[in-house]
């Protein structure tokens, strides 16, 4: 029996004393390698967010987010894009190792 993609996703209520209240969203749909059809115990990762703190006062995409990932046993892939209006935008990648 093949699984099924898995889909997560987290809501946040920020209330910091020193400034105004704000949301912040996000979800992740995992897709496993198995529904592929590969043996391997792998997995493929998309994931998506909304951060209505780093909006504020920003014109453009500022607030989303975007990014991907790959689940291997032993090794873990991450990547993710954060636009941040006239500023541009940044790439992050991060690599982990389990042991």
């Amino acid at each position: 029996m093949a699984r099924l993609p898995q889909v997560d996703a987290g809501l946040d209520i920020n209330m910091p004393v020193d400034a105004d209240p704000y949301v912040s969203m996000g979800v992740e749909g995992r897709i496993p390698a198995s529904k592929a059809g590969s043996k391997k115990p792998w997995a493929v990762a998309l994931r998506g967010g909304y951060d209505q703190n780093r909006a504020r006062g920003v014109e453009g995409f500022a607030g989303f987010s975007a990014g991907a990932g790959f689940d291997f046993s032993a090794l873990r892939i991450d990547y993710a894009w954060i636009p941040f209006g006239d500023l541009g935008s940044t790439n992050r990648i991060t690599i982990a190792f389990r042991f």
